[in-house]
């Protein structure tokens, strides 16, 4: 970690890849609960689209639907922006403890 540390351009990719993942992740969340009606309406076209191709089947996608639908989904994305959260600051904290400390 401290070899990958001392390389600046790393970090800062690093940091802006989580950052823009942090704020896409809770973009996500607060449109799955802010909109349920339009998420909803999303959930059922994309379902509707991989059984049209017979990549899914009916049943398969009537459960897919009761998840992405339901608390399960919210509470993944809620997860990987905690992640995404977690891991930005932490190795920001780390990145300038290395270099101020």
């Amino acid at each position: 970690m401290k070899q990958l540390l001392s390389d600046s351009l790393a970090v800062y990719l690093l940091l802006g890849l989580l950052g823009v993942l942090t704020v896409i992740s809770l973009a996500w969340l607060w449109f799955m609960v802010n909109r349920p009606e339009r998420w909803s309406q999303l959930v059922d076209k994309e379902n509707d689209f991989w059984v049209g191709k017979g990549m899914v089947s009916a049943s398969k996608a009537e459960w897919f639907r009761r998840f992405e639908k339901g608390f399960g989904q919210k509470v993944l994305v809620a997860i990987a922006a905690l992640l995404g959260a977690t891991g930005f600051v932490g190795l920001a904290l780390d990145y300038w403890r290395q270099n101020h400390g």
